[in-house]
């Protein structure tokens, strides 16, 4: 039995906002609610998710653990074989120390050698972020605001997948999250442009949940319905909505001079 057939929900609904099952009956199931909330833009990556993988949401959320667990050991994975690699490094360049000749400056690998006890400790002790790496780290440009061990290596991962799957920083700035020092990221962008054509007012439609994507109608969904499509999506944002949106926008710019930027 999977987890829709166990809540007796269907996966569309899992898009919606809180369901009315018997949270009592959920307990009792051995279901416990998480009291958090999502910001629009990941409730409709979950959407996208599940057009694509045909995975529902309840099942991310709960494997999620483990998704993370498995993402955390391997970035300390990578950087024990990297520090491995310039450890065996240093201990080759340490065996060319000659005190007073002209190769004295190979003296300076002692840098190297701090760096990696700390490397190794930070390890070792979990520290995925990299919050206690070697103080010269810093001197030699890392920082902290757009970098760490672990958002580095999110992006790597990232780097490897086919383009218009996952892409991070889509801004095309680096700073990360500061909530939780995580790289922002945008998932299945190509499927999302596929489907609102670009347009920004369907796209708010999705993100902002008056309109999902479970509930687009079938014949809306060809490929030569992009047009209805669109309007449709934008159809569903209440009008007031879109006059308060239009306001402040007017507002903004109103205030940038009558700048268009």
């Amino acid at each position: 039995m999977n987890d829709c057939e166990a809540l007796k929900m269907k996966p569309a609904e899992l898009e919606n906002a809180p369901s009315q099952v018997d949270d009592m009956h959920l307990k009792d199931m051995g279901y416990r609610k998480l009291n958090n909330y999502i910001d629009g833009k990941t409730a409709l990556a979950y959407a996208l998710l599940y057009r694509r993988y045909k995975v529902n949401p309840q099942s991310i959320i709960e494997m999620a653990p483990l998704f993370f667990t498995l993402l955390a050991e391997g970035s300390l994975a990578s950087r024990r074989e990297r520090l491995a690699q310039i450890t065996d490094a240093e201990a080759r360049l340490s065996s060319l120390r000659n005190v007073g000749d002209h190769l004295s400056f190979v003296l300076a690998t002692y840098q190297v050698e701090e760096g990696a006890h700390e490397e190794e400790a930070s390890i070792n002790n979990h520290d995925i972020f990299g919050k206690n790496v070697a103080a010269i780290s810093f001197d030699l440009g890392y920082d902290t605001s757009s970098r760490n061990p672990f958002a580095d290596y999110l992006r790597t991962l990232a780097s490897k997948i086919p383009s218009g799957v996952v892409e991070t920083d889509p801004t095309g700035s680096d700073y990360l999250l500061k909530t939780d020092e995580m790289p922002e990221y945008v998932l299945c962008p190509e499927d999302l442009k596929g489907i609102t054509d670009g347009e920004y007012w369907a796209e708010y439609a999705l993100e902002r949940g008056y309109a999902r994507l479970a509930e687009i109608p079938d014949r809306l969904m060809a490929k030569d319905a992009t047009g209805d499509r669109v309007a449709w999506l934008i159809s569903r944002i209440p009008k007031e909505v879109r006059e308060k949106a239009d306001a402040e926008t007017a507002d903004f710019l109103s205030s940038l001079g009558g700048s268009n930027v």
